[in-house]
């Protein structure tokens, strides 16, 4: 079995319980971590709305990341929106939510969705 050093992050297939670089316990190799996609699937009108959707989907186990996105005319005036990302995986889980959110009036409809790929 592989045995992995979390300071240095050595691997060691002989059967060490010590990492001989610098003496950290060895520990089974963690598992690989996950490669996420992130995909665009919701407008916010503002940052509020962004974070209270992020939040929404937060409840129901859903990570969402918030991205501003917008071109301003003057300093005071802008086409700005806040995108909601969320995992690839996970868009159409949280496109119903954010659907069902609207409808229930639990964020506003001034957000749009963005285009299904």
């Amino acid at each position: 079995m592989t045995r992995y050093c979390p300071t240095c992050k050595s691997e060691f297939k002989q059967q060490l319980s010590r990492c001989p670089d610098d003496g950290s316990p060895l520990m089974a190799k963690p598992a690989r971590e996950k490669h996420y996609v992130l995909k665009d699937i919701y407008a916010a009108a503002n940052e509020i709305e962004a974070e209270r959707i992020a939040a929404f989907l937060a409840e129901d186990g859903v990570i969402a990341e918030i991205f501003r996105r917008g071109v301003a005319q003057l300093p005071m005036t802008g086409d700005t929106h806040y995108l909601i990302a969320v995992d690839k995986e996970h868009a159409v889980h949280a496109r119903r939510l954010i659907e069902n959110a609207r409808k229930d009036h639990i964020i506003s409809a001034n957000g749009f969705f963005l285009p299904k790929d």
